[in-house]
């Protein structure tokens, strides 16, 4: 039997300082991490440039535990992204699906570990473009894809693989995109 390594044609998200989307918001997932293993998850953001296959570039942040807390990840970076530090009343009804087709300013840069690339969002800030980037409604959120959710197509038949594998980051996102 072949077996295919379906990450070695996947390429990481281009270097880019401007405007993204929120597209998708994963389903919590166990992962390993140097307290215990712990459910996380991640915003996907389109950048709005396209590939030449005519998919939009996607970057996934870093995982987030589920918790709001004042040390937990996920705090500074909504804080960054929205711009200001949330009511006790929005703290008390936060919901991550609220952040979908929310518009943000992002940088992302390329870093390299153990001969891999990782794509990362190394900043995050309010979007005050006057025309708001909007989803390009290619992206199939992790949610609605098939349980491997590899290899799965878009309604319009694109391509939308999900990036695999890395090690926890130390900055807001980190992604492998060459296993």
């Amino acid at each position: 039997m072949h077996i295919q390594n379906n990450g070695e044609n996947f390429q990481p998200c281009p270097e880019h300082i401007g405007p993204a989307v929120c597209v998708d918001v994963t389903p919590l997932e166990m992962m390993q991490t140097r307290y215990g293993p712990k459910e996380k998850f991640r915003f996907v953001f389109e950048i709005g440039q396209m590939k030449d296959d005519g998919s939009p570039w996607c970057v996934w942040s870093a995982p987030f535990t589920p918790s709001y807390h004042e040390g937990a990840t996920l705090r500074p970076f909504i804080r960054k992204w929205i711009g200001r530090e949330l009511s006790m009343d929005e703290i008390r009804n936060f919901d991550t699906e609220e952040m979908l087709g929310r518009t943000a300013h992002i940088t992302v840069i390329h870093e390299y570990s153990d001969g891999k690339v990782y794509a990362n969002i190394v900043l995050i800030q309010p979007d005050g473009a006057a025309q708001p980037l909007k989803p390009s409604g290619k992206f199939v959120r992790m949610k609605d894809r098939s349980p491997k959710g590899l290899n799965e197509l878009s309604p319009n038949g694109d391509p939308c693989p999900e990036p695999t594998g890395g090690p926890e980051p130390s900055s807001f996102t980190r992604r492998s995109y060459d296993e």
